[in-house]
């Protein structure tokens, strides 16, 4: 197994104590560093506000209250105990209401998976209270996602979403997920039908995953879930997907590695390659051994290093780890990285096509239409786009990415 980890290039030693300090367990070797960073002059001020935004504060706490007396201020420890006491409070009641709607869902026959949140933080952490999420992701079938929203509306849950009863065909063809909010506004639910948007075209959500299902302790409940292989890739997607923009995303691959050695990696790697999502596999592996230490198997390692773009893709991701949020990625060079997160030609092609022309609720709100002609929002929408951002940046993206195939 190949197990290393990289300093960040220029990073100030507040961000590598994050990176030393993102994991449930230490090594001597990590253990050193910490101390070797706590004796530095820190800003404490930062490192608490970046470990909230990265959603690592629970990790942070765990390794900083056993430091050596006087390393840490004392109003400092307080702070980030009080913040990760708050946080895991808030993982407890979560995954409460968790466990409530999917009885609800189980006594009226429709079948549900917990995603992320609460069952993330069972197979990866073995705890809710070490894993910050601040809504609840729930997958059911597609044929059932209507009955499951009206149980949800039935049962103290509202929806926001500007959907009219002509378009929710539409919408329920080119989306993926339907947000909700519990009246007393305490929780927000998503649930989804498909696990990625349309437009990224991962076919993680076959048929097939509902018969790989595992199940999960979660809060002393035996639960179905995704099997951890399949978490991995769902994992991986979903990181490529936002960018790899919070560390606690790379934490939960980290933590799922060490947690399950038993993982079938000729079976994830065959998965991800029939899926078209090795890149995206690759890209997120990468990222939890270099940065948290992960370990991966060396065959992995060597396809890694063999793909150039992955590399690439990797080096921005951490060079933009733990700049502020203005600084994230507008929509184009998200596109772009997108692209350049596929390996294949035709999902790339399919990826441009459905973003140009899968339809949203600004293009209805444009011009309202009976179901009949619906067709005509998707030919509205590429002109809509162009009006909204422009030309240049589009033409800047699709040079780059044709300049950026291999």
């Amino acid at each position: 197994m190949d197990s290393r980890m990289t300093i960040l290039r220029d990073a100030r030693p507040e961000d590598e104590l994050l990176l030393a300090c993102a994991r449930t367990a230490a090594d001597a070797e990590t253990a050193g560093r910490i101390g070797a960073l706590l004796r530095q002059r820190l800003d404490w001020s930062y490192v608490l506000r970046m470990a909230q935004r990265h959603a690592v504060v629970a990790l942070l706490y765990g390794q900083l209250h056993g430091a050596e007396a006087g390393l840490v201020p004392a109003d400092v420890l307080l702070a980030i105990k009080e913040a990760y006491r708050a946080g895991a409070q808030q993982s407890l009641g979560l995954t409460g209401e968790l466990l409530r709607l999917l009885d609800l869902f189980a006594d009226h026959g429709v079948g549900a998976i917990p995603l992320k949140g609460p069952a993330v933080a069972a197979m990866a952490y073995g705890s809710p209270g070490l894993r910050r999420f601040v809504d609840l992701d729930i997958l059911v079938r597609r044929e059932d996602v209507l009955r499951a929203k009206a149980l949800l509306l039935a049962h103290g849950y509202r929806s926001d979403l500007p959907v009219a009863e002509r378009h929710e065909q539409i919408y329920l063809r080119t989306h993926y997920v339907y947000e909700f909010e519990r009246d007393d506004g305490t929780v927000r639910l998503e649930l989804h039908y498909r696990l990625r948007p349309r437009y990224f075209a991962f076919g993680l959500d076959a048929a097939q995953l509902w018969d790989r299902l595992e199940p999960i302790a979660i809060a002393g409940r035996e639960v179905r879930g995704l099997s951890a292989e399949d978490t991995l890739l769902f994992l991986c997607a979903h990181g490529a997907n936002h960018w790899w923009e919070r560390l606690s995303w790379i934490c939960d691959l980290a933590e799922l590695i060490r947690r399950r050695p038993q993982l079938d990696w000729e079976t994830v790697q065959r998965r991800a390659q029939a899926l078209g999502g090795e890149r995206m596999l690759l890209l997120g592996l990468l990222l939890a051994r270099d940065l948290l230490g992960a370990p991966i198997p060396a065959t992995i390692g060597l396809r890694v290093r063999a793909d150039r773009v992955i590399v690439s893709l990797a080096r921005q991701v951490r060079a933009r780890l733990f700049l502020e949020p203005e600084h994230g990625p507008g929509l184009f060079a998200g596109a772009l990285f997108h692209l350049r997160a596929r390996e294949r030609r035709r999902d790339r092609l399919r990826y441009c096509l459905r973003l140009a022309t899968v339809t949203t609720a600004e293009d209805w709100a444009l011009l309202p239409l009976p179901a009949s002609l619906s067709f005509v929002y998707s030919v509205i929408r590429p002109f809509r786009l162009v009006g909204a951002y422009g030309l240049r940046p589009l033409r800047r993206s699709h040079a780059r990415a044709a300049g950026n195939q291999t």
